[in-house]
């Protein structure tokens, strides 16, 4: 009696732990293609890759992200008063030659000159801004340390797309450290 249940715990524990890492990932891929895909009826798989870890990225952080935004929206200013300058000097070269007989002196009345300088210097404080925020970016790069987040797996596959067309996709799979969700995908290169 005691042989046959050892039997039957020996065969229980195999078959529990049988279901690998690599098995646990492709499940969660193909859960979350029928979930995301347009006609999961169709969905073939063609290849999976080598189950592998997955660290976190500096460019993927939210202090990255704010930053970054925080540049961008400078750079928007910066180009917007750029063009206001550009809209004050063709209003100038407009009115210069069609004026000329009577306008003299300078290309610019005080007001304008005075509105084109505030606009270069805060110009040249927002590209100074917009510098040290790379400087900064630059640092927490360099001193950033990835973190173990899950893991990732590619995979191939066929299914068919919203004409009706079966096509060939190839994507990586970003699963959580359970491997039992996928958190995020990209197309491979």
């Amino acid at each position: 009696m005691k042989k046959q249940l050892l039997t039957l715990l020996a065969v229980t524990s195999v078959l529990f732990y049988s279901c690998s890492k690599e098995d646990k990932a492709k499940k969660s891929i193909k859960e979350y293609l029928s979930k995301t895909m347009h006609d999961f009826k169709s969905y073939e798989p063609v290849e999976y890759g080598t189950l592998d870890s997955s660290y976190s990225d500096y460019k993927s952080s939210d202090i990255y992200k704010k930053k970054n935004l925080t540049a961008v929206k400078l750079m928007d200013s910066v180009e917007k008063l750029e063009k206001k300058i550009e809209q004050i000097e063709n209003k100038n070269q407009l009115s210069k030659i069609k004026y000329y007989d009577w306008y003299e002196g300078s290309k610019f009345d005080n007001a304008e000159r005075e509105e084109m300088l505030s606009i270069l210097k805060v110009n040249k404080e927002m590209l100074l801004s917009v510098k040290q925020i790379y400087k900064t970016m630059s640092a927490d790069s360099a001193a950033f340390k990835p973190e173990f987040n899950g893991y990732k797996m590619s995979h191939t596959f066929r299914g068919k797309n919203i004409t009706g067309a079966t096509i060939i996709n190839t994507e990586v799979f970003h699963m959580n450290k359970a491997m039992d969700k996928v958190t995020d995908t990209f197309k491979e290169k």
